[in-house]
């Protein structure tokens, strides 16, 4: 080989070595379940996968719920709801037979038995907090993709996330203390459900704060089978939630004197006043 064939090698070698130095990989997700899945990605990276999220669709039966308006029962009560909030948690969706769940974990500080310890626990973190101005709701990390023939979640928490002390509750989650007092006591925990109503319109009377404890209410699940609903690869799962507060009063007495009465008759609704539809 001559010099000069020499010469033409080594620069032609440099040159590739320079190449090699300069290059920088470029980072991303290859993952095709993400939602920011980028196929010119070589360095793998970063991935976030498909939450299930819930919008929310508060109903006078097929009224947007004004907080302000005068609304009628089935049997012509009439009554102003001015706030209502609720818990929502055990997300589960059926796909053939198999129910998918939400994959997300947290470790939350709970009461031991009789309240007189603290114990480190690790929960599935579906707890979702619906407020009248909640129309978005993130439940969590849902990667399972496909069509799905159920969804059900609970109202309320179980036995066991009752127990979570929301003072230790990660800053902004749903089971931090709130300001509207929707925990009770280490015995019976956060409230599955909170209305404050108006029975008679009257500008005169004060309304009614209502605070549904766990042992009012049970387990109660709401679960839609009517239904297909379908997650594609690469998106957010979304699923709408409705709830009708006129089908939640309905053939109650809302006159009657008696609160607890009341109380009876709105708990033994709530399963009617949700519907969940793709």
């Amino acid at each position: 080989m001559t010099s000069f064939l020499r010469m033409r090698l080594a620069v032609f070698m440099a040159f590739l070595c320079c190449l090699a130095s300069c290059y920088e990989p470029k980072e991303g997700c290859l993952d095709i379940e993400a939602i920011n899945f980028n196929a010119s990605a070589d360095d793998h990276c970063c991935c976030i996968y498909p939450n299930l999220r819930f919008s929310v669709q508060h109903r006078m039966d097929s009224l947007v719920w004004q907080r302000d308006s005068v609304y009628r029962t089935p049997e012509g009560r009439v009554f102003r709801l001015y706030d209502a909030a609720f818990y929502l948690s055990g997300f589960q969706l059926q796909q053939k037979g198999t129910a998918y769940s939400i994959t997300d974990q947290q470790a939350f500080d709970v009461f031991a038995a009789g309240a007189t310890d603290t114990l480190r626990q690790i929960f599935t973190d579906d707890f979702v907090l619906v407020r009248r101005t909640t129309v978005d709701v993130p439940v969590g990390t849902f990667p399972t993709v496909g069509a799905f023939d159920q969804v059900q979640f609970r109202l309320g928490l179980t036995t066991d996330a009752n127990r979570i002390i929301p003072t230790l509750a990660p800053s902004g989650h749903p089971l931090r203390t709130q300001g509207d007092s929707l925990w009770l006591n280490p015995q019976d925990g956060f409230v599955p459900l909170l209305l404050v109503l108006d029975r008679d319109t009257s500008l005169s009377t004060p309304p009614d704060t209502l605070r549904f404890a766990r042992s009012e209410l049970g387990d109660l699940f709401v679960l839609s089978t009517n239904n297909t609903f379908s997650h594609e690869t690469g998106y957010d799962f979304r699923i709408t939630l409705r709830i009708d507060y006129v089908r939640l009063f309905e053939g109650v007495d809302l006159s009657n004197p008696d609160i607890n009465a009341v109380r009876a008759g709105i708990a033994s609704n709530l399963s009617k006043a949700f519907s969940v539809v793709p």
